[in-house]
Order: structure tokens, then C-alpha cells, then sequence
């Protein structure tokens, strides 16, 4: 499938809305309010777009830019840090020099501080067990997660040889671990969608609302707790997935995705000039809203108790938050390309 005009746009708007979810639904958890409850339980479901939307973009600029190695890993690392490092550090300063902050994560040690930061370095976060995000900032988990489908795609992708691919791609997956390998297929399935023509949807705009309605349904029914929970009874030892506990619904809700994607696509509908710039800008700061959003809700709880809020303040919080993250991005994702010049200047 090729990135039409169409399909452009919606996945802007889709990373733009996924992002906004989590941040609502992260707000419900701190409880600042229950605005945005029935929106907000929908946040592990966007991750499963995320990761559907990650492994289509991979895989369609990988065989159309067509990098070697070096590029494709320099791309990645210039995307990914340029975000981190700085979400990294925010977490471990605030978790340390603010007092009584709240944070499930605060290293217990100095050594624990210098472990776990080396972990968060290097996205080792959950793997094998570990299941411990940096300070402040529990949505880490999913960059891991995604960090970690980079590195297994380019370990099986660009090697020449089979035995080189199975020994390259083999370590990957042993260093990142059983509950990250759990649910790569969500990440495969977007990353499948290149190699499926959008032609073969024959009614997109009947697919659409079908594959919409069965992902409304698995969450409002709580198909996806219901079924985590009988496999937890059935093999207690599934626990030690810890994020990835709901990889059955998982997999069918990023194939609902996969559907709906590929039904756009199929969709020849050119939006206008005005609208498709609106969306790129909102996307063009959704990493930074998803990886420090977290960190500015918990240090601004901190400093003003803000608990159980009207729906009026929980609104202006929501936009401070969205507006912070907007300026942050502003040294982070839009410095994207000279941070990937500078990094290559670096490794050369």
C-alpha cells in the first residue's frame, strides 16, 4: 500500500488523537478529574495503533528510501533521542530535586538511580522482566517496546545472508525479551500493509465503521480484561508479559486497525492545503507529547495539589499541557534533522 494524499492526513490526525488520548487518560489516573473517563480507557488501545502506524511507516520509507544500514539506523537514533534523552532527563531531575513528587518509580538507590538510567538509555526498560520506566513517566514502556521492533526489523532486513539474519536477528530478540516479542505481531501487521494493495478493499466505507465498531467493542465489553484475565488463570506465569498480558485482543484490534488503514488508502479523497497543514503540525509533535506529558502532569500536581479539579480547570490543564509539549517539541522533533546531521558527524 502506497501513502496516498488521503492516507497521509489520517495518519497525522491518528497520531495527533492517539497521543491526546493517552494524555487524557493519564489525567483520569491522577486523578485530576474524571472528565474524559470513557475516552481516556482507550489509551493501551492506541498504543496497539501506534505500534500498527510504526510498522507501516518503517517498512514503506525503509523500501522506498531504500537506506543501507548505516542511514537506517541513524535515522532512527537521530528520531528517537532527540526526544529521550531530553524526556530522560526531566524525569530523573524532577524525581530527584522535587520533594515528595509523585512517582512510582523513584530509584531507591544511587546505584539504582545509575542502572536504571543506563536501562533508559538504552530501552532495556522491559525486557526480561524488568518492567521499570524511568521516573515520572510510566507511557515509557511503549517506546521500548517500539525501540526494540527497529532493531529486530533491521537485524532480519539488511544482513545478506540467512545464517546471518537468523544469528543477527536471534540476538536481537533474546536481548529484547518475551513480553516485547508478544507484541511484535501488532507491530508486523503494520509493517505487512506495504505489501498489501489497497485495492483489495472493495467497500472501504462499509470496512471502516466495521473495523471501528469491534474495536469499540472489545474495550466497552472488556473483552480485552476478560480474556487477559481467564489466560492469567490458566497460565499464571503470562503475568510476566507485563504491558503485553492482552496480546489475543491485541492482535485483533491492530488488524481492525490495519483494516481501516488500508481502506483509506483505498480512499481517493484530497482533503484541503489548510487542513493537511494543521495535521502535520499536530503530529509533528506527538512524540514529544506522548513521552513528556507524564512528567509535566506529575511535577505541576506537585506543586499545586490539583486533585478532583471542575471540568474547566481539568480543560485548562489539558491545554497547558498540550501547549508545554507543543514549545518542547520545538527544540526536540522539529530539530530532527540537524541533530541527525550532527549525529552523523559524529559516527563518521
Amino acid at each position: 500500500m502506497k501513502i496516498t494524499p488521503t492516507l497521509s492526513v489520517t495518519l497525522n490526525f491518528l497520531r495527533f488523537m492517539a497521543a491526546l488520548i493517552v494524555v487524557i487518560g493519564h489525567m483520569n489516573v491522577l486523578e485530576y478529574s474524571n472528565l474524559g473517563l470513557e475516552v481516556g480507557k482507550y489509551g493501551h488501545t492506541m498504543v496497539v495503533l501506534f505500534f500498527v502506524i510504526s510498522g507501516y511507516i518503517i517498512g514503506r520509507t525503509t523500501i522506498d528510501q531504500n537506506p543501507d544500514t548505516k542511514t537506517y539506523l541513524l535515522n532512527r537514533a537521530s528520531r528517537i533521542y532527540i526526544v529521550a534523552l531530553p524526556s530522560i532527563a526531566l524525569c530523573f531531575a524532577a524525581s530527584l530535586l522535587i520533594p515528595g513528587i509523585n512517582d512510582a518509580n523513584a530509584p531507591t538507590s544511587t546505584s539504582h538511580q545509575i542502572i536504571l538510567f543506563l536501562k533508559s538509555i538504552f530501552f532495556l526498560n522491559q525486557s526480561w522482566g524488568s518492567f521499570e520506566n524511568p521516573p515520572l513517566n510510566p507511557p515509557f514502556w511503549s517506546l521500548c517496546y517500539e525501540v526494540w521492533y527497529y532493531v529486530i526489523f533491521a537485524a532480519f532486513y539488511y544482513p545478506k545472508t540467512r545464517t546471518s539474519k537468523l544469528l543477527l536477528g536471534g540476538l536481537a530478540c533474546m536481548i529484547a525479551g518475551p513480553a516485547i516479542l508478544a507484541l511484535m505481531p501488532a507491530w508486523l501487521c503494520g509493517l505487512a500493509l506495504v505489501y498489501i494493495k489497497s485495492d483489495h478493499i472493495k467497500k472501504p466505507y462499509l470496512v471502516i465503521p466495521a473495523a471501528a465498531l469491534a474495536i469499540v467493542l472489545i474495550v466497552e465489553a472488556e473483552l480485552d480484561l476478560q480474556i487477559k484475565n481467564h489466560i492469567s488463570n490458566l497460565i499464571p506465569s503470562v503475568w510476566h508479559l507485563g504491558f503485553a498480558t492482552k496480546f489475543l485482543t491485541d492482535y485483533i484490534l491492530a488488524v481492525c486497525f490495519g483494516l481501516v488503514l488500508l481502506s483509506v488508502g483505498a480512499i481517493q479523497v484530497r482533503s484541503s492545503v489548510t487542513s493537511e497543514r494543521v495535521l502535520a503540525n499536530l503530529a509533528g509533535f506527538s512524540f514529544t507529547l506522548y513521552l513528556f506529558h507524564d512528567p509535566i502532569l506529575r511535577i505541576m500536581q506537585s506543586f499545586t495539589g490539583l486533585k478532583n479539579v471542575s471540568t474547566l480547570t481539568h480543560l485548562a490543564v489539558l491545554s497547558m499541557v498540550v501547549a508545554l509539549c507543543w514549545l518542547i517539541s520545538l527544540a526536540t522533533e522539529a530539530k530532527t534533522s540537524s541533530f541527525r546531521r550532527r549525529l552523523k558527524k559524529l559516527v563518521t
